[in-house]
């Protein structure tokens, strides 16, 4: 019994003495002047070094290197500040312009008048280009009616595009429908400000604005002098350089800031 006694009175003995010597150690890493407090070691700078020692003696009784430990956290900051800048990407504070062309070949005028208002009732003050009337492209069907229209908004990218499908099914249009096939309305976005971005469902600028005459020709009407955010030129020398006779577009009369009532089916 006795040796029982002793041999546990030597592991306490042992642990305190292990605690003893740590706490040792612990001043001396830290050099702490009793007494003196000449300017050079002030008591805010006494507790980060304590708080980085005893961080540092943490990470190493949990089997993690303080070197690890120093990375994890630059890690989780610059997945911090990644996300804030996914957030800017697509939450606009301050107004911003915004650019989209619509076309149907599916009664077409109708449907055009009927986008307009659309766009007017979720966007307010909105500016259209002229109507224009081209082939269809892809596949054979009737002619499509296009125009682009321009607006300010603080709304997200992703908060334009669903007014502009709510807009393509009040026009009737099916969200199943093959691509290539005819349109009651295509709403598509061209510009959102100076944004540039590619990713799954969104890539801007839109690649066919500088593509298909039937965007860009009524972008010139709006903003002749506006600068694509990538290729620095702007709209009117784009559409200088385009084939005209290969891509015949020809002005309709159809007015788009028609009464509301006049679009009613």
């Amino acid at each position: 019994m006795r040796a029982r006694g002793g041999a546990r009175c030597g592991r306490r003995h042992a642990r305190l003495q292990a605690r003893l010597e740590a706490h040792h150690r612990l001043r001396r890493g830290i050099a702490v002047q009793v007494g003196r407090d000449d300017g050079r070691t002030t008591r805010a700078s006494c507790a980060r070094r304590i708080r980085g020692r005893l961080d540092s003696t943490a990470h190493q009784q949990a089997g993690c290197d303080s070197r690890l430990a120093r990375r994890w956290r630059i890690d989780r900051a610059t997945s911090r500040e990644q996300r804030a800048v996914g957030a800017a990407v697509t939450t606009s504070q301050a107004p911003l312009d915004v650019y989209v062309a619509a076309g149907s070949n599916v009664d077409a005028s109708k449907n055009l008048q009927r986008a307009a208002a659309g766009l007017r009732r979720a966007f307010g003050a909105v500016r259209f280009s002229p109507v224009y009337r081209n082939a269809a492209v892809g596949f054979e069907g009737d002619d499509f009616l296009n125009f682009a229209a321009a607006f300010r908004t603080t709304l997200s990218v992703e908060a334009v595009i669903e007014h502009l499908q709510t807009i393509e099914g009040e026009c009737g249009r099916s969200r199943d429908a093959p691509k290539w096939a005819p349109r009651s309305m295509d709403l598509d976005i061209l510009l959102y400000g100076d944004l540039v971005c590619e990713r799954p469902g969104l890539v801007l600028p839109r690649p066919d604005l500088i593509k298909r005459p039937y965007m860009l020709g009524p972008m010139v009407d709006l903003e002749p002098q506006l600068r694509h955010p990538t290729l620095g030129r702007t709209l009117a020398e784009l559409w200088a350089g385009f084939d005209h006779a290969a891509h015949p577009m020809h002005r309709e009369p159809l007015a788009l800031d028609a009464p509301r009532s006049s679009v009613k089916d």
